[in-house]
């Protein structure tokens, strides 16, 4: 298993609120969470944070090298 740190939801109830909290992932996970919790912008910031180390970019949802 390998150990990131993302985003993740404080308090979905005051906009904004966000911190960097560990997040385990393995070969396949499963998100869930109440709507406006964050689940969307973790998993960008996973997809990021991978082209990021990998070299890549993302030009209109294409990854390119």
């Amino acid at each position: 298993m390998k150990t990131l740190t993302t985003i993740s939801s404080i308090d979905p109830i005051s906009a904004g609120s966000w911190e960097l909290r560990p997040l385990t992932l393995d070969k396949i996970n499963l998100v869930v969470g109440l709507n406006a919790t964050g689940k969307t912008r973790m998993l960008n910031v996973i997809e990021q944070t991978f082209l990021s180390i990998m070299g890549l970019k993302k030009n209109n949802g294409v990854v390119r090298v």
